[in-house]
């Protein structure tokens, strides 16, 4: 017999209901238990990584720090004076700051008064600005090698054994310009071709660029320790890009006015030195080698840091040999030791990882 499409109905079967219930519960439970785990890592991970970063560790690298002052002082040179052996009109023929050799020409005079020159001058309708060619010449060469400069200011005859300390500024006197030219006596700094002088006159300077010489007054607490040093290093303001070594020549004291003066030989061509009468320039006289740390990371109570040796927080003594502005010198960190800067927010022991 042929059953017909209606003669057929769904029978609902028990199946694994519950089989399939209890597997969602453990998938659940188990998503749950490695979520946990994975939360209670990060966590610890996350914890050490942010304590890390707050007590800021930094590494202990060899290095130094120097112990400086900085001071104006004067500036003297060995240098000769050339000058006009009649009156007349000097012609230059080498320019400022150059450097010559001996019995090189630095240019001729035209002797004789320069109004009558040129009235004579003009009856023969000779132009002006070759009038000197009709005229006797006299050749002015120098006899020393150096660099040229013209221009007087009254301390060319200071230097060796001869120091113008009484020129000094004082000390609390930070004012003044960087390259300060002291002017004494007359003053003829002019860089024109002509120059119309009298006899005697100063028509250049010959300067030893290779010989020169620092004076400095500093005041006697200070001054003490610095007079010890024989060789310093010296940085001037109008040179600061450069550092030139210093040699103590001369040594005064004032008890009256509490300083001590000191006279330093310098033997490097520094650009713009013979230019520079007054200069400021800071003194590095001594200089302390050793692990250099951040100056914060030293204990308050106790001379020592604290290391990340492993992952825990490990107390290490320490000599401090000089500290200026953020940064120490020490002696007794391992170099290259993870130093913490922020040692207050740890304790010894602790654990940072």
């Amino acid at each position: 017999m042929t059953k017909k499409p209606g003669d057929y109905r769904l029978i609902h079967g028990g199946g694994k209901t519950g089989l399939a219930r209890a597997e969602r519960v453990l998938y659940l439970a188990v998503l749950l238990l490695v979520m946990f785990l994975l939360f209670q890592a990060g966590y610890h991970w996350i914890s050490g990584w942010i304590l890390s970063y707050r007590v800021q560790m930094e590494v202990a690298e060899p290095g130094k720090l120097r112990q400086s002052l900085e001071t104006k002082g004067i500036i003297t040179r060995n240098e000769k004076i050339v000058k006009a052996p009649r009156e007349g009109v000097f012609f230059k023929k080498v320019s400022q700051g150059k450097r010559v050799g001996v019995g090189s020409e630095i240019g001729f005079l035209v002797a004789g008064d320069y109004n009558k020159l040129l009235e004579a001058d003009s009856g023969k309708k000779i132009m002006k600005d070759r009038w000197y060619d009709y005229w006797r010449r006299i050749h002015i060469s120098t006899s020393k090698a150096g660099v040229i400069s013209y221009g007087v200011d009254g301390l060319e005859g200071y230097g060796p054994g001869n120091y113008p300390y009484f020129k000094l500024v004082r000390e609390e006197d930070t004012g003044g310009s960087e390259i300060e030219k002291t002017k004494e006596g007359k003053e003829s700094s002019s860089v024109e071709e002509q120059v119309i002088v009298e006899k005697g006159d100063p028509l250049f300077r010959v300067i030893d660029n290779w010989e020169w010489y620092f004076s400095v007054a500093i005041c006697t607490d200070r001054g003490t320790t610095v007079a010890t040093e024989e060789d310093v290093v010296i940085k001037f303001s109008f040179a600061p890009e450069r550092e030139v070594t210093g040699e103590k020549i001369d040594k005064e004291v004032d008890e009256d006015e509490d300083k001590i003066y000191l006279t330093y030989r310098v033997n490097k061509d520094l650009h713009g030195f013979y230019q520079a009468r007054s200069s400021r320039a800071h003194i590095y006289y001594k200089e302390y080698q050793g692990v250099k740390i951040p100056e914060k990371a030293i204990l308050e109570d106790k001379e020592g840091v604290y290391v990340n040796r492993g992952g825990v927080v490990t107390y290490q003594p320490v000599e401090t040999l000089y500290t200026r502005g953020d940064k120490a010198v020490v002696e007794g960190v391992e170099p290259y030791s993870m130093v913490i800067s922020r040692p207050e927010l740890v304790d010894e022991g602790e654990r940072l990882e």
